[in-house]
This record gives structure tokens, C-alpha cells and sequence, in this order.
């Protein structure tokens, strides 16, 4: 049975994410240190990148991205809000990049399962993004101040402090996030993937009107114009018409001889007519 090829990457397209991994990574970094006041509290556009990645890249490349960005973070590079070096690991807010890296594959394979990519599509899956996000920095945060620093905190405070005060600007930047995307990434698909040819297309379409002719057995049905015309044809072409002919001209003894061979051969060709429509039809 033919299968209609699914989309791939090309290689062209393998090496457009690769750059825009690193495009990506660098957008994360500077929405770190992006930040916009407000008479409550300020807030940075780390989040609205990290959304875009998960929307943009998918599972695979946009987790990629984040792991890079927390990887270059560790090994010393100050990228994160406060610095960087593996000791960062103990900061009461090292949840949040955790939770950006789950987030973001989680978030990301919710909109690949809405077989059509619209707004709701991206807008579910980047709230996803961002409660894993909120969830796995409110939990660092409790352990991190309560068995290393050996502080107690309550679950109000963390509830009022780390994620009700943060959440309306976050969220605005998921609508916004989710409408970016939905323009851009058809866009980046058209470019990156290698889809289906107009041949296989149609090879397809062939293939799928025969499967409609399937009996209960499995077994091809065979249209009975196109036996017909088959018969026509090779009783047109066949010698033995001729043979007939001259003999029925012959003696009674040896036409009832030619007439029995010639039964059994029309048979024969008949027979191959039939299986070579058959065998065109399995094919």
C-alpha cells in the first residue's frame, strides 16, 4: 500500500534551525535583562521569548535552545538575571529556568497535537508553558529557602510574591506570544520542511481510489468495462481468428479439433487477461 511521505526537515532546513537556535538563545538571554517598570513591580520579557521558542522551535529544537542557554548560564557565562557559575544552582529562583526548560517542551508538544495550528492551539499550549513555569519556581523556591537557607516560608507568601504579582504581565505576553507566533510560524514551515511532491501526491490519490474497491475478502474488484474491453481487444489481435475461418472450410473431424484448441487457448488468454488486470490493480 503507498504511503503519502510525511514532512521532513531538509537539509536546508536542518541548518536555518540550527541558526535559529541560536537567534533563539540569544533573544532568551537579552529578555533577561529586558525589563519593563511598573508602579507594583518590574518585569522582564524573558518569559514572552521562552514562549516564542516553545511556539516557533518545538519540542526538540526549542528544548534544545533553553538547555543552551542554561548550559552557557552554569559553565560561568553571566547570562542569568543574577550572574551565572554552577553555584547558581542555588539561587531561590533557579526553579523558574528549570521550569522554562520543561515548560517549553511540554508546551510545545500540547500545540502539536491540535492537528490544526490555530490561536487556540498556541494559546493552550503556552499556558501550559507558563504554569509549569510558575509551579516548578514556586516548589524550587520552597525547598531551596526552607532546607538550605533553613527559613520558613508559607505557602501564601509564595503564592502572593512569586507567582499573583507576576502573573497579569506574564499572561499578557502569552496572548501576545501565541498571535506572533500563529503569523510567523507558517511562514518558517513553508522554508524548513520538505513535504509531499506532486507526483507522490497523485500516486496517492490513485492508490487510495482502489483501496475503495476492495471486497469484504480483501480481494481487488475488477471493473467490468475494463474486462471487457481487455477481451475485446485480445480477441482483435489474436491469430486465431483467422485460424477459424479457414476452418470452418476444413473437414468436420478436424474442426471440431481447431475448435477445441481454440477454446482452450481464448481460455488461456482470457485467464492472463484477467490476471494482468489483477496484478495492475494490486499494484
Amino acid at each position: 500500500m503507498l504511503h503519502l511521505p510525511k514532512s521532513n526537515l531538509s537539509r536546508r532546513g536542518k541548518t536555518i534551525m540550527l541558526a535559529l537556535t541560536g537567534v533563539f538563545t540569544s533573544l532568551v538571554i537579552a529578555g533577561a535583562f529586558i525589563e519593563i517598570p511598573t508602579p507594583l513591580v518590574s518585569f522582564t520579557m524573558q518569559t514572552f521569548f521562552v514562549q516564542l521558542t516553545s511556539s516557533m522551535m518545538g519540542p526538540l529544537w526549542g528544548g534544545i535552545t533553553i538547555a543552551l542557554y542554561i548550559f552557557m548560564g552554569l559553565v560561568g557565562i553571566p547570562i542569568f538575571t543574577k550572574g551565572g557559575g554552577f553555584m547558581y544552582v542555588l539561587q531561590p529562583t533557579f526553579g523558574y529556568l528549570i521550569g522554562f526548560f520543561i515548560g517549553t517542551i511540554v508546551g510545545a508538544l500540547i500545540i502539536k497535537m491540535f492537528k490544526k495550528k490555530s490561536y487556540w492551539a498556541y494559546l493552550t499550549g503556552n499556558i501550559v508553558n507558563l504554569l509549569i513555569t510558575y509551579a516548578c519556581g514556586m516548589i524550587y523556591f520552597y525547598f531551596i529557602q526552607t532546607f538550605y537557607f533553613g527559613k520558613s516560608v508559607t505557602a501564601y507568601t509564595i503564592f502572593i510574591s512569586l507567582f499573583l504579582i507576576f502573573m497579569p504581565s506574564d499572561l499578557l505576553f502569552t496572548f501576545v506570544a501565541s498571535y506572533v507566533a500563529l503569523k510567523l510560524k507558517p511562514i518558517l514551515n513553508k522554508t524548513i520542511y520538505q513535504v509531499a511532491s506532486d507526483e507522490d501526491i497523485a500516486k496517492f490519490e490513485a492508490e487510495q481510489q482502489f483501496e475503495k474497491l476492495k471486497d469484504d475478502d480483501g480481494q481487488k474488484i475488477i471493473p467490468q468495462n475494463e474486462l471487457d474491453s481487455c477481451y475485446s481487444q485480445q480477441a482483435e489481435n489474436s491469430p486465431l481468428t483467422e485460424s477459424n475461418t479457414q476452418s470452418t472450410i476444413s473437414e468436420n473431424d478436424n474442426q471440431v479439433s481447431v475448435n477445441e484448441n481454440n477454446y482452450s487457448t481464448m481460455t488461456t488468454e482470457n485467464n492472463d487477461c484477467e490476471s494482468n488486470l489483477t496484478k495492475d490493480n494490486l499494484v
